[in-house]
């Protein structure tokens, strides 16, 4: 079995992240922090590993590591610690995709999850201020998973435990001169208790000064002892009226996980009366002192401050109640989330009218969002006008219509009714087009037929040739079927409903003359495909013009982590789309006819403009808009790294692409013989803001925390090796091991790449045992072998009789 991977960790390293034996005969992935993992450095997997770029914020790297592994997770302010989503822990998730987009707005976030029946975890949170231990704070501890705090502190972290109760301050007495310190209002060693209805905050999270938090014992989980238990309940009963007093009461009090909403709604009021952040940080200083019990740390107040006193102020009626009310923070980040939303909202005015009447209507009769039905058609257009149109940026640079969409989506989000949606016009061409090819092919037979008959050699003539049909789409994803069907069309779509399937499909050899995956890749930027075959003539295909369709789902999009490792420009080829869509519920609305027609006449005329030597150019107006975007774009490039970067480098030719597509659409008689105007073009640069923004969520979704693995040779190379333990394997070996049928330069490719990496190490044996010619041989490199002893899963670990929590000093 495999049991090793990789994952990304904050700082740009990748940590091994292992499936472990445990003493109990289980296996675990290591579910919680990764400090304490073996490191290699990012730059060493460049060819092979999943290096997604820029845009995979540390938030986003962390949370997904831990959503990975079952726990629901949330981001936490920096400076603060307190939720910085409305609802807070309890909108807690592993949903890849609501992740991603966290990732994107809170990229320096840290991780927080819930305590409690949701994550299985029951917490004891030690806050000395002197320099005592866990273990003379509560003594007898049993060996269970530990973490640090970047302020000295220890979470020691039990199977969930319902009978300790709720979250609690100074919940259990300390043994007399277990404190050295002399205890005060605002400072004292004391035990707190996170459970139902409380968070922490999880290792490798960093605040914002650099404190990091850690884990110090990878042990798993253990049962909360009965005396423990017993101390809780005791230390409880004393603080119960304590903790009982809710915010505004007679007493006035804010007990500790009261302090930071009541700080923050104050801080809301404030601003929505026009206070500026100097004001509000005065203030609260004063609250803090008065009210919270204890006292936060004056930089968390004034933190709060900072972050309130930089959001607009808002005067309307109604934002003004919402604000005073006590939901003032929930107010806020109501504002927040919308402009979030807008930024990512699908720029539907962009479409011209014909277009975006059928795709609102389209998608409101489906229930999804109107991207899911308008980004797609976008693609078929492009392979509907196919070769027959090209755009010129400047003389010698041209770009014809080929797009690549995909769409991610979860189950049940009506991918494929919003894709049947999108493929209205080219399902109805290719339906005219058979019905043309089967009167032609009646023709053709009964025209045969009287040749044959025909009894005069001089007169009959040649044979009559028989009918082609017009392919408008296909689901044959090789080149060689997509090169028949191009030979006799301008274009072609491929239509694929998983798309994850299509791009594992492409590393499948066939006779050792490279790969179906690189020629898509060709295909992507016009190079001629050319197909020699022995029982017909060959196929040359100059400008092949191939738009790809497809969806997948957010939980299979790890499956590209391979593809995100080999860096060869597959995925920043492609148009991703996030939509926030969800299961649908009936809907009766339906398309208008005349929405209907009006599309499908428009692709009519998009398939039947005829073929124009001179290019679709741009105006005045569209080429400064056009360089001004492409210098900005430029920036971009050099801001970012990895995947990202590659996805910036392409953005110019698509945005020529949907531009052509868009210019089509109004002018689909005679393209050529208008420019593209500046409205045009405006509205191209629109969708292209909108894509790249897109492409961030779903690149984040691709390879982190997930295993090392793939079906491209190199990785399952990399796989073989680690199972190998370190043992120096053969060539001949690797290669029965591969299935005996991957071509030798394959293997001697990618054999290299784990070289260049320092994943893999070679060496020439001294001598052959079996006699005969020396060959080469390959291993892992010694950093790289796993090694199992290693206990690094908190699945539950019974501790050994009398065995307790190993001492440290705080």
């Amino acid at each position: 079995m495999d049991k090793s991977g990789y994952i990304s960790l904050t700082d740009g390293r990748i940590a091994e992240h292992r499936r472990q034996d445990l003493p109990n005969g289980k296996t675990g992935l290591d579910d919680m922090g990764t400090a304490s993992l073996p490191l290699i450095g990012a730059d060493r997997l460049a060819n092979v590993s999943p290096v997604i770029g820029s845009h995979s914020s540390r938030f986003g790297l962390v949370a997904m590591t831990y959503a990975n592994s079952g726990k629901p997770v949330f981001p936490c302010n920096p400076e603060t610690k307190a939720p910085m989503i409305r609802g807070g822990f309890k909108r807690a998730t592993t949903d890849r995709l609501v992740i991603a987009k966290w990732a994107t707005k809170y990229s320096t976030a840290m991780v927080g999850i819930p305590t409690g029946k949701e994550s299985g975890v029951t917490v004891l949170d030690f806050d000395p201020e002197c320099e005592t231990t866990a273990e003379q704070m509560l003594p007898g501890m049993p060996v269970s998973r530990t973490h640090s705090t970047p302020s000295g502190g220890v979470h020691v972290l039990f199977k969930y435990t319902p009978e300790a109760g709720t979250i609690g301050a100074d919940v259990i007495p300390l043994p007399k001169g277990a404190c050295t310190c002399e205890p005060t209002a605002t400072k004292k060693c004391q035990i707190d208790l996170r459970n139902d209805g409380g968070y922490i905050i999880v290792p490798d999270s960093v605040r914002s000064d650099g404190g990091t938090y850690t884990v110090i014992s990878n042990a798993g989980l253990a049962e909360m002892p009965s005396e423990i238990l017993a101390k809780l309940k005791e230390g409880k009963r004393e603080k119960r009226q304590a903790i009982a007093v809710p915010a505004g009461t007679a007493e006035g009090m804010y007990p500790e996980g009261q302090r930071n909403h009541a700080l923050a709604s104050l801080a809301g009021t404030m601003r929505s009366r026009g206070m500026g952040a100097e004001t509000i940080e005065a203030a609260l200083l004063v609250e803090n002192q008065k009210k919270c019990n204890p006292p936060l740390p004056n930089h968390e107040v004034t933190a709060i401050a900072t972050s309130i006193g930089s959001y607009p102020v808002t005067n309307s009626p109604q934002n003004s109640k919402l604000v005073n009310s006590d939901n003032s923070l929930v107010r806020i980040e109501k504002i927040s989330e919308q402009t979030y939303s807008d930024s990512l909202k699908f720029p539907v005015d962009s479409l011209p009218e014909v277009v975006r009447n059928y795709c609102v209507e389209a998608a409101k009769a489906i229930g999804v969002p109107v991207e899911m039905v308008a980004c797609p058609m976008l693609a078929y257009a492009g392979a509907t006008i196919g070769r027959h149109q090209r755009i010129q940026l400047k003389r010698g640079f041209v770009q014809y219509p080929a797009l690549w969409v995909v769409t991610v989506a979860p189950p049940g989000a009506a991918k494929s009714p919003a894709d049947a949606a999108a493929r209205i016009g080219i399902d109805q061409l290719q339906s005219e087009a058979k019905q043309v090819f089967d009167l032609a092919e009646e023709r053709f037979k009964r025209d045969l037929q009287s040749w044959k008959d025909s009894t005069s050699n001089e007169t009959r003539g040649p044979a009559p040739e028989a009918p082609v049909l017009e392919h408008y789409y296909s689901t044959d994803t090789t080149i060689e079927g997509l090169s028949r069907i191009l030979a006799n069309s301008p274009g072609i779509a491929l239509s694929r409903d998983e798309i994850v399937g299509w791009v594992n499909a492409m590393d499948a050899y066939k006779g050792g003359k490279g790969s179906e995956r690189q020629q898509h890749l060709s295909a992507w930027s016009y190079t001629p495909i050319k197909v020699d075959r022995k029982t017909s003539a060959t196929l040359l295909i100059e400008h092949p013009v191939v738009s790809v369709v497809g969806g997948v789902q957010p939980d299979v999009m790890n499956e590209l982590a391979v593809e995100a490792g080999r860096r060869d420009g597959f995925l920043e080829r492609v148009l991703w789309i996030v939509p926030s869509a969800k299961p649908t519920r009936w809907s009766e609305r339906e398309v208008s006819p005349e929405s209907r027609d009006a599309l499908l006449d428009l692709f009519r005329q998009l398939r039947h403009i005829d073929s124009n030597p001179n290019p679709v150019k741009l105006s005045r107006g569209a080429y400064k808009l056009f360089t001004s975007w492409y210098d900005e774009n430029q920036e971009s490039i050099n801001e970012s790294a990895g995947l990202m970067q590659g996805v910036y480098a392409k953005m110019p030719l698509q945005l020529a692409r949907i531009a052509l597509v868009l210019h089509c659409f109004e002018e689909p008689a005679q393209p050529a013989n208008r420019s593209v105007s500046a409205e045009t073009m405006a509205n191209a640069i629109k969708l292209v803001e909108y894509i790249r923004g897109q492409a961030g969520l779903a690149l984040m979704m691709v390879g982190v925390g997930s295993k090392y693995r793939g079906s491209g040779t190199t990785a399952r190379l990399f796989q073989i090796l680690t199972q190998a333990n370190g043992e120096w394997c053969s060539r001949s070996k690797l290669h029965k091991q591969l299935g005996g049928h991957t071509p030798a330069e394959e293997i001697n490719q990618s054999l290299r790449e784990l070289e260049d990496s320092e994943l893999a190490e070679k060496r020439k044996p001294e001598s052959n045992p079996t006699g005969g010619r020396r060959g080469e041989e390959w291993r892992i490199t010694p950093s790289e072998r796993t090694k199992l002893s290693e206990e690094t899963s908190w699945e539950t670990v019974e501790p050994t009789e009398g065995e307790s929590i190993t001492e440290f000093t705080i």
